[in-house]
């Protein structure tokens, strides 16, 4: 009975299997459930039928060698260069220099899936073996002395500077002495005192030697003189102290003739009195004087009268204290601000006897004489403090600079095309603050409209939106009668900063006679040529180049009447070189600083790579729009364009198509120029740059010199013979543009 269920099964799979045509069963097939009629169970049979997936697009080469080819690799697919034979690795090797082969790519078999039909072919070719090596190898032998230098003996300094060395000999080169190991000369070295010194030498090698090794002599050299000893017997005298009613009395001194003596090591004590030193009756003593003969010293005493200060009104810092006691109408000097006293708004402006500055004035390290004990007073400055506006590209507001505390009086609002004011951040203080602030204005972005008059044709809605955003140009109107032509303005590529109205443009369908041209008789014979006239009808469109601030060029031009497409071609090596058709009217440009252009009608990019051997640009691949701001852009670079079309199947001539240039500048490109004791610096206008940031590099560092929203900058102090070098960055929507090594500026100052 299980053997009939089994040969049951067997048959209905066997008809089903040869029943499905296996192209229409997709790779994705479910399984399928069969169930036997003549069985009480279910019996699941699993059929899984491979699909056949279409073939890939054409391989592209990643590397070429001599003898090898990389295609760029594509997930899930093989390789092969002759059609039949298929490899998982995008790498052949062994093959012929300078040979040209055919490559297919496909995709490779699975569990799910049958191998794809093969890609169409791509035609690669290996580099050619045509170089040659040559090697000159120059082994140098060291210049060597002949006759060593040698250290010369029984040297005497009498006041004329002797030689040290007798000089050596050199084959191959020249002699060098030194006494420092580091500053070499031809000439021999001398010494101008006595003592003991190290003489380096070395041979310098000329141009068919190497330098020699480094070797030292030690060399001494005597002093000549007369030694002449003298015994001296010194008296011995007595220094006595009087400490005139102070205590206690320092003990008396023995002291030789002709030396000093010592400072007692206590200070002696008087009650209202400070101590002052000593003297002998006539002059203050400092124990630096020699003693010639018996001395008595008196202690000197100061009344205790003292000079107080009092901040006045200061809200930080502390006051100068002074401890020093001085005597009835001695010169005391007035401190200066040690105290680091602050007063907000104000600058210390020196000392006064009245805390409201009518008394007598002294200035830091002024002088007067103190009879009694005296207290001086802080004296204030009122401050100016400047409020700065920065309007953001709106009109522009002087800046305020007035007295702190003062009434500040608000200036008019500022004003900017395409913005509405939206108040300071921060306000604006109603009195001078302590400080220098700026305020910033906040703008509002404006909708403005843009209307199309379509003059009788096919509606087109207004486009309202934000000034600035990018014009999404709508489809061309229809007109029975007419062809459309054009706008009779240019549709902006990003919303204006007001309400605009473009209007249609139309010509009329109805046929226009053609006319003969006239053709003088000739003096002799008369012949009439009748010619069909093939040429396209020619009318130069208008184009626009814009420059896209960090991006590139965006390209723009009227529509043709009745163009069936466009040509753009850029020039390069003096002849424009064709890049690609384009369907539309506008297009992208991006040129990298790769050397590579970047080709964009709204969506991904198209990448171009110049062939110097075919003069062609060659489609090398594609690059996510979203991808083309981490490209490294050309900088100060002019770009040719020119646009050409298609009309009546004819492609316009040279002559009649449209050439423009662009000078591209994303980023500033620095301009240097030494002067005496200073260097220049001028860079272009970047597009919608806002201000620009100017440094020096140093040691493989950027410093930041200075900022400003000028496009020069002139630095002085600089050093004659010094090299410099400088960058510029500029700031664009907030973000500062990158500083590369080709972007740095070098000058040798003057």
């Amino acid at each position: 009975m299980r053997f009939k269920k089994f040969i049951s099964c067997a048959l209905v799979l066997s008809m089903l299997t040869s029943a499905l045509p296996l192209a229409s069963v997709p790779a994705s097939a479910a399984d399928i459930t069969l169930t036997p009629s003549n069985t009480s169970g279910t019996l699941t049979i699993t059929l899984k039928i491979k699909g056949t997936p279409d073939a890939p697009a054409a391989p592209t080469k990643s590397e070429a060698t001599k003898t090898s080819i990389t295609l760029a690799a594509v997930d899930g697919c093989e390789y092969s260069k002759d059609g039949t034979t298929w490899q998982e690795s995008p790498v052949f090797s062994g093959l012929t220099p300078g040979t040209e082969y055919t490559f297919y790519q496909r995709k490779k078999e699975t569990d799910d899936n049958n191998a794809s039909p093969a890609s169409e072919d791509t035609k690669i070719s290996t580099l050619a073996d045509t170089y040659d090596l040559v090697i000159t190898l120059v082994i140098k032998d060291k210049a060597k002395f002949t006759t060593e230098p040698a250290a010369k003996e029984n040297l005497i300094y009498s006041g004329t500077a002797v030689e040290l060395v007798t000089a050596g000999t050199v084959e191959g080169g020249t002699a060098m002495y030194s006494l420092d190991g580091t500053n070499y000369s031809e000439n021999i070295p001398t010494a101008g005192s006595a003592g003991t010194y190290t003489v380096y030498y070395y041979a310098k090698g000329d141009a068919d030697h190497k330098d020699g090794d480094v070797n030292t002599l030690p060399v001494s050299v005597g002093m000549q003189g007369t030694l002449t000893i003298t015994l001296v017997i010194k008296q011995k005298y007595s220094v006595t102290f009087d400490v005139d009613g102070g205590s206690p009395a320092p003990e008396a001194q023995t002291v030789v003739d002709g030396e000093k003596a010592t400072a007692p090591a206590t200070d002696p004590t008087k009650e209202g009195y400070t101590f002052g030193g000593w003297y002998n009756g006539e002059t203050e003593f400092d124990f630096e004087t020699a003693i010639t003969a018996d001395t008595e010293l008196k202690a000197k005493w100061i009344a205790n009268l003292a000079v107080t200060y009092d901040g006045n009104g200061a809200d930080s810092g502390t006051a100068p204290t002074d401890s020093s006691k001085y005597e009835p109408n001695a010169n005391v000097t007035v401190l200066g601000n040690t105290g680091n006293l602050k007063k907000t708004g104000y600058t210390f402006n020196g000392w006064n006897t009245k805390a409201d500055g009518t008394g007598t004035s002294y200035a830091a390290g002024g002088t007067f004489a103190i009879t009694a004990d005296t207290t001086l007073y802080a004296q204030w400055t009122i401050n100016q403090y400047t409020i700065t506006f920065n309007t953001d590209g709106g009109t522009t507001i002087a800046p305020i600079t007035q007295d702190y505390n003062t009434t500040v009086t608000a200036p008019a609002d500022p004003t900017k095309i395409g913005y509405t004011f939206a108040g300071w951040e921060p306000a604006i203080p109603e009195t001078m603050p302590a400080e220098n602030i700026t305020v910033k204005a906040k703008w509002a972005i404006n909708q403005y409209t843009i209307t199309f008059d379509t003059a009788g044709g096919s509606a087109i809605a207004p486009i309202t939106q934000d000034y600035g955003t990018p014009v999404v140009a709508p489809a061309d109107p229809t007109k029975t009668g007419y062809i459309f032509t054009g706008w009779d303005k240019i549709i902006p590529a990003t919303m204006p900063a007001e309400n605009i109205t473009i209007t249609a443009k139309w010509t009329s369908t109805a046929p226009i006679p053609y006319i003969s041209p006239y053709i003088p008789p000739a003096t002799t014979t008369t012949t009439t040529t009748t010619t069909t006239d093939t040429t396209p009808d020619i009318s130069k469109p208008n184009i626009r180049a814009t420059e896209t601030a960090g991006h590139g060029v965006d390209l723009a031009w009227d529509k043709v009447p009745d163009a069936s497409g466009y040509t753009l071609s850029v020039k390069i090596d003096n002849k424009f070189v064709v890049m690609q058709d384009v369907s539309g009217t506008s297009v992208d440009v991006v040129y990298g600083s790769n050397g590579k252009y970047y080709v964009s009608e709204g969506g991904d990019y198209t990448i171009y790579e110049y062939n110097k051997k075919t003069g062609k640009l060659d489609k090398t691949g594609t690059l996510k729009s979203d991808k083309i701001d981490s490209i490294v852009k050309a900088n100060n670079v002019k770009l040719d364009f020119m646009v050409q079309y298609t009309k009546n199947g004819k492609l316009s001539a040279e002559k009649d198509s449209y050439k423009i240039s662009k000078k591209i500048y994303y980023k500033p490109a620095v301009k240097i120029t030494a002067n005496k004791g200073s260097i220049s610096l001028k860079w272009n206008k970047v597009p919608e740059a806002t201000k620009y940031r100017v440094y020096k590099y140093v040691n493989g560092k950027l410093k930041l010199v200075t900022e400003t929203t000028k496009r020069s900058v002139k630095i002085n102090g600089t050093k004659s013979g010094k090299e410099y070098t400088y960058a510029v960055k500029a700031l664009i929507d907030g973000e500062w543009t990158k500083i590369y090594t080709g972007d740095l500026a070098s000058i040798v100052s003057k």
